[in-house]
Protein backbone atom coordinates (compact mmCIF):
# COMPACT_ATOMS: atom_id res chain seq x y z
CA UNK A 1 0.00 0.00 0.00
CA UNK A 2 1.30 3.78 -1.21
CA UNK A 3 2.27 5.95 2.14
CA UNK A 4 -0.36 8.27 3.00
CA UNK A 5 1.51 11.48 1.47
CA UNK A 6 1.13 9.62 -2.03
CA UNK A 7 -2.55 8.33 -1.65
CA UNK A 8 -3.74 12.34 -0.06
CA UNK A 9 -1.91 13.04 -3.68
CA UNK A 10 -3.58 10.15 -5.44
CA UNK A 11 -0.24 9.22 -6.63
CA UNK A 12 0.78 5.68 -7.10
CA UNK A 13 4.40 4.16 -6.07
CA UNK A 14 5.57 0.90 -7.53
CA UNK A 15 5.65 -1.48 -5.22
CA UNK A 16 9.72 -1.49 -5.04
CA UNK A 17 10.22 1.54 -4.22
CA UNK A 18 7.29 1.79 -1.67
CA UNK A 19 10.13 -0.68 0.20
CA UNK A 20 12.96 1.42 -0.22
CA UNK A 21 11.08 4.08 1.45
CA UNK A 22 9.82 1.91 4.14
CA UNK A 23 13.65 1.01 4.74
CA UNK A 24 14.75 4.34 4.50
CA UNK A 25 12.11 5.07 7.08
CA UNK A 26 12.43 2.55 9.34
CA UNK A 27 16.54 3.25 9.28
CA UNK A 28 16.13 7.30 10.25
CA UNK A 29 14.75 8.48 13.50
CA UNK A 30 14.18 11.62 11.99
CA UNK A 31 13.78 12.39 8.23
CA UNK A 32 15.31 15.39 7.42
CA UNK A 33 17.41 15.97 4.02
CA UNK A 34 20.82 16.87 4.18
CA UNK A 35 22.39 20.16 2.87
CA UNK A 36 23.83 18.45 -0.32
CA UNK A 37 20.17 16.93 -0.80
CA UNK A 38 18.56 20.16 -0.47
CA UNK A 39 21.17 21.75 -3.13
CA UNK A 40 19.79 19.25 -5.37
CA UNK A 41 16.06 19.78 -5.30
CA UNK A 42 17.53 23.69 -5.78
CA UNK A 43 19.10 23.34 -8.32
CA UNK A 44 16.39 21.18 -10.31
CA UNK A 45 13.83 23.53 -9.25
CA UNK A 46 15.99 26.36 -10.44
CA UNK A 47 17.65 24.58 -13.68
CA UNK A 48 14.42 22.09 -14.65
CA UNK A 49 14.36 20.64 -18.39
CA UNK A 50 16.47 20.20 -20.67
CA UNK A 51 18.77 22.41 -21.66
CA UNK A 52 22.28 23.18 -22.58
CA UNK A 53 23.86 24.83 -19.49
CA UNK A 54 21.92 22.48 -17.40
CA UNK A 55 25.10 19.60 -18.31
CA UNK A 56 27.61 23.12 -17.05
CA UNK A 57 25.70 23.73 -14.39
CA UNK A 58 25.73 20.42 -12.81
CA UNK A 59 29.60 19.90 -13.27
CA UNK A 60 30.41 22.86 -11.87
CA UNK A 61 28.08 22.56 -8.50
CA UNK A 62 28.11 18.94 -8.22
CA UNK A 63 30.98 17.72 -10.35
CA UNK A 64 29.08 14.53 -11.70
CA UNK A 65 27.83 13.89 -15.24
CA UNK A 66 23.73 14.65 -15.63
CA UNK A 67 22.82 11.13 -15.32
CA UNK A 68 24.63 10.76 -11.98
CA UNK A 69 23.00 13.84 -11.08
CA UNK A 70 19.71 11.97 -11.93
CA UNK A 71 20.39 9.25 -10.16
CA UNK A 72 20.95 10.59 -7.01
CA UNK A 73 18.35 13.38 -7.20
CA UNK A 74 15.73 10.06 -7.96
CA UNK A 75 17.15 8.71 -5.05
CA UNK A 76 17.00 11.88 -3.03
CA UNK A 77 12.87 11.64 -4.47
CA UNK A 78 11.93 8.22 -2.80
CA UNK A 79 12.48 9.64 0.50
CA UNK A 80 9.87 10.62 3.34
CA UNK A 81 12.49 13.95 3.90
CA UNK A 82 12.06 15.07 0.13
CA UNK A 83 8.08 14.72 0.37
CA UNK A 84 8.04 16.73 3.28
CA UNK A 85 10.70 19.30 2.28
CA UNK A 86 8.40 20.50 -0.97
CA UNK A 87 5.96 17.62 -2.16
CA UNK A 88 5.13 19.75 -5.27
CA UNK A 89 8.69 19.59 -6.40
CA UNK A 90 8.85 15.97 -5.77
CA UNK A 91 5.47 15.44 -7.10
CA UNK A 92 7.02 17.37 -10.60
CA UNK A 93 10.41 15.81 -10.43
CA UNK A 94 8.65 12.05 -10.26
CA UNK A 95 5.78 13.05 -13.03
CA UNK A 96 8.60 13.93 -15.35
CA UNK A 97 10.57 11.29 -14.94
CA UNK A 98 7.64 8.88 -15.33
CA UNK A 99 7.20 10.78 -18.90
CA UNK A 100 10.58 10.02 -19.89
CA UNK A 101 10.66 6.60 -18.94
CA UNK A 102 6.93 6.25 -21.20
CA UNK A 103 8.61 7.65 -23.47
CA UNK A 104 11.56 5.63 -24.14
CA UNK A 105 9.09 2.57 -23.63
CA UNK A 106 6.87 3.13 -26.37
CA UNK A 107 10.29 4.05 -28.86
CA UNK A 108 11.22 0.59 -27.79
CA UNK A 109 14.77 1.68 -25.78
CA UNK A 110 15.95 -0.31 -23.02
CA UNK A 111 18.72 0.20 -20.41
CA UNK A 112 20.48 -2.18 -18.39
Amino acid sequence: MAPAYARHLGFRLPAPIIGVMAQHASSASSPTLTPVEIDYLECERDHWGPSGQKEKIVFERFGVSVPVFYQRLYRICESEAAWQYDAVLIRHIRDVADDVTSRRLNRGETRG
